[in-house]
């Protein structure tokens, strides 16, 4: 009987040991889990960050084409207000020679 007594008093503090360990386990399981949920937010947070950078840098290439498109056209423009500036100081003679041509 005192052996027995013994035994049980030895798997007892083993079952003890064993609770506690698996109550560790399961703490670090737990850990584990928020870990990987949190390495996968990550993930997606930077992933959406380098698409977001992709995109961006497609867009500041349009803007450069565009602005270099428009810098071309400031300059026609220029060049056409010029023109217009000198025409404009013939249009009454050119009115006046169009009026007689046509009477």
């Amino acid at each position: 009987m005192k052996e027995l007594a013994e035994g049980q008093a030895k798997l007892d503090a083993g079952q003890k040991i064993l609770d506690a360990l698996n109550k560790d386990l399961k703490e670090c399981e737990d850990k584990v889990a928020a870990l990987k949920a949190e390495a996968a937010e990550c993930k997606a947070l930077k992933d959406k960050t380098e698409n977001d950078l992709a995109l961006n840098e497609k867009r500041l290439v349009r803007a450069d084409k565009l602005l270099g498109g428009l810098a071309d056209e400031k300059d026609r423009w220029e060049t056409e207000v010029q023109r217009f500036k000198y025409e404009k100081e013939f249009l009454i003679g050119n009115c006046t020679i169009s009026a007689g041509a046509m009477s």
